[in-house]
């Protein structure tokens, strides 16, 4: 008997499961990433959709959604998708982590900065940046300058991202430069400072990134290095990245064409993509593919596998009298033949996935000579055998269908895009605006009557100013009452007798004015929208 059963959303779709699902004493449903089933969510996924389908099996158990990071207009929509009952109960957490220090800091020279700070910080980081590539870059910066570092993304074996992260989470490793292919479901308590390179795509992704800093609740720094071209780079992405609707369609029927698969074929089968040539073919920008893959994903049309690391498989293609005469005859290949037919015992129906460096233990041979046998196998025809790959690849949902047939989802369509626009606008305010940082990422998520920090690199400029959070808070406080009365004149609201010395007071407006909390206009303050 099983106390806990872990299954995928696209599991719990499949007649088979629910068939079971019937018959098994469920007491609970959680569902882990609940953001996932909303379209208005950063990270959408239609599979989600499918689950309020378990309820209806299951009238009567108890449904619990779990999310770390959902705006009011997610948690609503996890409430209606899920089918929540209208007496249903609500825990929720504060977005304030009040050990964190948030820090935007505008930096040319980021490797420079990127030393002082792991220098004066110490103990244990990561660093994000935007793509693979960097992460080696990097980690060989760090190593070049005696930090101990290492990289991290999802093109790594298993094998090679298991030691890396578990030499990391035992400190042998300081510093892990990452994609964000790292730290889901890491929970290491002692991360000092995360530190982002690239600019995030949105505050979500952001808070959750550097929301792996402090978790024992000591004092710890969540950076973001940024200069203009990083600016610049988020604007593009605004106006230039997203496609338009008939570039998504031409796309889909494109892929088709450039993969040489016929009409009626193609249904959840995997096919290697050179995005480089396909992109060079629809003459098409490869960042549009990309995010054009990932409509298509969420309209149930296809899955993007991005570059993941695929082991070698195998598959014995002839018969057991073929091969003991083989083995006759070549000796040599017996042992090898003998172990994968007695370890994988459905090598003669299917491919099956292997680890030449687990083979080669066996045999107490080096992996290059398992490939070599393999090789020599394959030329006498014994098997079919097939290299690991670090290649992306697409899986279809659905065969190929003439393209009158094939219905695309505008309104999805139309909500993806202003999502995308949305939170890469929010996430260059975040950046920029002079606004506590914590009291933004917290209000993006719709929590109200927050506090200064008094700890981001905004707070601290404003201790610079000689006024203590308290006096700050209470003076803010009597300004924001006075204002949403009405607008005033800085001059009348000097005359209101704000006890606070004048000179200070003058300070404490220019800085509001200044990080967009008050508007002056036409000789008049009021309380920013």
């Amino acid at each position: 008997k099983y106390s806990f059963l872990y299954v995928s959303p696209e599991r719990l779709q499949t007649e088979y499961f629910q068939e079971r699902l019937k018959y098994m004493p469920v007491s609970l449903i959680a569902v882990d990433e609940a953001h996932c089933i909303s379209q208005w969510g950063y990270d959408f996924r239609p599979a989600y959709l499918g689950i309020y389908k378990v309820r209806e099996l299951l009238p009567e158990t108890t449904i619990l959604a779990l999310t770390a990071s959902a705006t009011p207009e997610v948690q609503k929509d996890i409430c209606e998708k899920l089918h929540f009952k209208p007496n249903f109960k609500k825990y929720e957490k504060s977005f304030v982590r009040e050990n964190l220090s948030y820090v935007n800091i505008y930096e040319e020279n980021k490797q420079e900065r990127l030393l002082r700070l792991i220098e004066k910080l110490k103990g244990t980081g990561i660093i994000y940046v935007r793509n693979r590539r960097k992460t080696q870059e990097w980690a060989a910066f760090l190593s070049k300058n005696n930090i101990s570092a290492d990289f991290y993304h999802a093109g790594l074996n298993g094998e090679t991202r298991s030691r890396k992260q578990d030499e990391w989470i035992k400190n042998i490793t300081q510093v892990m430069v990452c994609t964000n292919a790292f730290g889901m479901g890491i929970d290491k308590p002692d991360v000092r400072f995360v530190v982002h390179l690239d600019i995030c795509e949105s505050l979500e992704a952001y808070y959750q990134e550097a929301g792996r800093a402090g978790r024992d609740g000591e004092s710890s720094y969540c950076v973001v290095f940024y200069d203009q071209s990083d600016i610049l780079q988020v604007k593009k992405a605004i106006t230039e990245y997203f496609p338009e609707f008939s570039e998504v369609k031409k796309i889909y029927f494109e892929i088709f064409n450039f993969l040489n698969i016929a009409y009626n074929d193609g249904e959840l089968k995997t096919y290697p993509l050179n995005l480089l040539a396909f992109s060079k073919k629809v003459n098409i920008n490869l960042n549009k593919i990309l995010v054009s893959f990932r409509l298509l994903e969420q309209m149930n049309f296809m899955i993007f596998n991005e570059s993941i690391y695929v082991s070698p498989k195998i598959k014995f293609t002839t018969n057991s009298e073929s091969i003991q005469k083989f083995i006759k005859e070549n000796p040599s290949s017996e042992r090898i033949v003998k172990l994968f037919l007695r370890s994988y015992p459905g090598v003669f129906e299917y491919f099956v996935h292997f680890r030449p460096e687990l083979i080669a233990d066996v045999l107490r041979i080096e992996a290059q000579q398992v490939l070599k046998h393999l090789e020599f196998l394959q030329s006498r025809e014994m098997v079919k055998y097939e290299l690991q790959s670090e290649s992306p690849s697409v899986t279809f949902l659905s065969n190929r269908e003439k393209e009158n047939y094939v219905r695309f989802d505008k309104a999805l369509f139309e909500k993806r895009k202003e999502n995308f626009v949305f939170r890469r606008k929010k996430m260059l305010e975040y950046i920029q605006k002079n606004e506590c940082r914590s009291k933004m990422i917290s209000a993006y998520f719709g929590e109200k009557n927050l506090k200064l920090c008094g700890k981001c690199d905004i707070c601290r400029k404003r201790k610079k100013m000689g006024i203590t959070e308290k006096d700050f808070a209470r003076v803010y406080a009597e300004i924001e009452q006075i204002l949403q009365k009405k607008p005033i004149s800085i001059d009348d609201l000097l005359a209101l007798k704000i006890n606070f010395p004048e000179e200070k007071l003058l300070q404490i407006i220019r800085f509001l004015i200044d990080d967009g909390i008050l508007t002056l206009k036409d000789r008049k303050l009021s309380l920013s929208n």
